[in-house]
């Protein structure tokens, strides 16, 4: 196991130089990140946007982005990239151990269980390219795999102090990335009702307390109550765009984009009624066409279990297809122009088609080993997997899923262990 761990360090430092000598675009979501942590060690201010001398700003980077990421980002001041990247391999390091745990947990400690394990871990080339990339990611999906691992004992001792560790974790988790403050109120239902058979630690209040206490802060920054704005941008912006490419085609997208509620908010009377515009413009959609959303939702869903890292692979190799959004070509069903698109960047292309067919066949072990993995296992993998996937919805894509991959990796190495098994017997 040693040696599988010096191929990932190997592997991870390879990608690191090259990408140093081959430096990629900025992402935005990256440069919100890092100004939001300038912004909070220079100023003491919670906005993740650049402030100018004209104090021009954007009600919504107030609270689009929370905070843990950008503290980890901070922790490396002097923004010396080649130290954040050794602090990103950390995590996924981390990652990969926690899988290691779960493995021998499992009962599938051996030699080749753990080698089909390591070598799932090695062709997962997405989540090795986003070791250079500034976003939230990597240390949600490390935050997801140790609370994880804490409920699946807990679920198998039925010791609450691991509750307690579960309640710290998913804090820290709700402010790495807002996506799971839903999560959060579906937990602190779960406390209460297991409050009735056992005791629990105090701690288990904090999650609650830091969705009232971030929204607060926000509500003082903006006038409007919210935990982040990120809820009413992805609304209308991005599955209202997708539900109307589904629904009328390509053409129209530009003219919903163009309403007068996408208006960026400069103070916070106009903000509220960006909120309310978000709203009032997705479930007019919604009602209008209930059927065009749930085939969005339901082909982002599985996008987001195959797609190989588009994004990631593009974006690293410098091959980003920037020219035309490719997600609402797909919705639209413009087959011809998104393959036209992709395989402009031929190794970045071929690449792709590879991963792709590595990721279908991942999903299909992994199904297999969804009935080998036992109840507590499944119990925790089922219940990530459909928050995840029911929450992202239309976007749903590879980076969205990072925090699914140890999951996906650990059911397909069990399902290829016991398909090896299954044809072992048979030919004997």
């Amino acid at each position: 196991m040693k040696t599988i761990i010096l191929f990932i360090v190997a592997l991870a430092l390879g990608l690191m130089w090259y990408e140093k000598s081959h430096s990629h675009s900025e992402i935005r979501d990256s440069k919100e990140y890092v100004d939001l942590a300038l912004n909070l060690e220079n100023k003491g201010l919670h906005y993740a946007g650049a402030i100018n001398s004209k104090n021009e700003v954007d009600m919504r980077l107030y609270s689009k982005r929370t905070p843990a990421y950008p503290i980890f980002l901070g922790i490396n001041s002097n923004q010396d990239l080649s130290i954040f990247r050794f602090l990103q391999l950390g995590l996924l390091l981390v990652i990969f151990l926690v899988g290691l745990i779960f493995m021998r947990e499992l009962g599938y400690a051996d030699r080749k269980s753990l080698l089909f394990y390591s070598l799932l871990n090695l062709v997962n080339v997405p989540i090795f390219f986003t070791l250079t990339f500034q976003l939230s990611d990597l240390l949600l999906a490390t935050v997801m795999a140790v609370s994880a691992l804490c409920f699946y004992r807990f679920l198998k001792s039925k010791n609450s102090k691991l509750l307690n560790y579960c309640s710290l974790l998913l804090s820290i988790g709700v402010l790495t990335k807002p996506v799971l403050w839903p999560m959060i109120v579906i937990w602190c239902v779960y406390l209460l009702i297991s409050s009735r058979k056992q005791k629990l630690g105090a701690i288990n209040i904090l999650p609650a307390m830091v969705i009232v206490l971030f929204s607060w802060i926000n509500y003082h920054n903006t006038g409007v109550f919210h935990f982040s704005s990120i809820s009413s941008i992805n609304k209308a912006q991005y599955n209202g765009k997708l539900m109307v490419a589904q629904s009328q085609g390509i053409d129209s997208v530009n003219s919903f984009m163009n309403k007068d509620g996408f208006a960026v908010p400069v103070n916070p009377a106009e903000f509220k009624t960006y909120c309310s515009s978000m709203d009032e413009l997705f479930y007019s959609e919604l009602r209008k066409n209930p059927i065009a959303y749930l085939k969005v939702h339901i082909t982002g869903i599985i996008k987001m279990l195959i797609d190989p890292g588009r994004y990631e692979i593009y974006t690293f190799l410098g091959a980003e297809t920037a020219t035309i959004e490719l997600t609402p070509l797909l919705y639209a069903g413009k087959w011809k122009e998104l393959f036209n698109e992709l395989q402009k960047h031929g190794f970045a292309f071929y690449l792709l088609v590879i991963l792709s067919v590595l990721s279908i066949l991942k999903l299909g072990f992994a199904f297999l080993g969804l009935f080998k993995s036992g109840r507590s296992f499944l119990i925790v993998t089922l219940a990530i997997s459909i928050y995840f996937l029911g929450i992202t919805g239309p976007v749903g894509a590879y980076r969205f899923a990072i925090p699914l991959q140890l999951f996906l990796i650990i059911l397909a190495s069990i399902g290829l262990s016991n398909t090896l098994k299954f044809f072992q017997k048979g030919s004997e």
